[in-house]
């Protein structure tokens, strides 16, 4: 029986791609909008189609955004973004944090709220969740925090797991979906 040589097994694994990071400016708020609508980009996106509304409410979290674009060409647009929100329990309002004063857990944690990538992109989706989060927890533990939880559902969560995550189990209310978190030990 013949073997399948190195070359024909090479032909059918996506090409990898090598994503470029970095947090969000305002100029990609109508990309961000766009990619959770999972609208195709076209060469005229501009600020005037996005509701005021909409675009302050963007601009106000900005500082939650990093965008992901190809590597190659510089030009090329962004075709994903990462939601990453970093919380400090003394300041933040959120209930999670609220409990963990209450238990005497100060220590800052960042919390991954959304991950979309365009559909252009979804082959290469594995590669580049790998790439995001290594590349967010870079930016968590240069921040201080001691701890990353994640919310993932599906074969995002294998991913995780082999980025070292453990399971928390799943989350009240919504099937299908599991939380993880990574401790760093600074």
């Amino acid at each position: 029986m013949a073997r399948k040589s190195s070359s024909t097994r090479s032909k059918n694994k996506p090409k990898e791609i090598k994503f470029h990071f970095r947090h969000a400016i305002p100029d990609d708020i109508p990309y961000i909008i766009l990619l959770e609508r999972c609208a195709l980009f076209s060469s005229s996106i501009s600020d005037h189609s996005i509701p005021t509304q909409q675009y302050d409410s963007y601009n106000r979290t900005l500082k939650d955004y990093i965008i992901a674009r190809p590597s190659s060409p510089t030009s090329s647009t962004p075709i994903a973004f990462i939601e990453l929100v970093k919380h400090r329990p003394q300041k933040c309002p959120c209930e999670v944090c609220k409990g963990a004063v209450a238990c005497g857990e100060l220590g800052m944690w960042a919390d991954i709220v959304a991950m979309v990538v365009g559909k252009d992109y979804t082959l290469y989706w594995r590669g580049l969740c790998r790439q995001l989060v290594l590349a967010s927890q870079q930016w968590v533990v240069e921040e201080g925090a001691r701890e990353m939880k994640v919310r993932v559902s599906g074969e995002a969560g294998q991913v995780f797991k082999e980025l070292g995550f453990l399971s928390l189990g799943g989350v009240e209310g919504e099937e299908g979906v599991c939380e993880m978190r990574k401790c760093f030990y600074l």
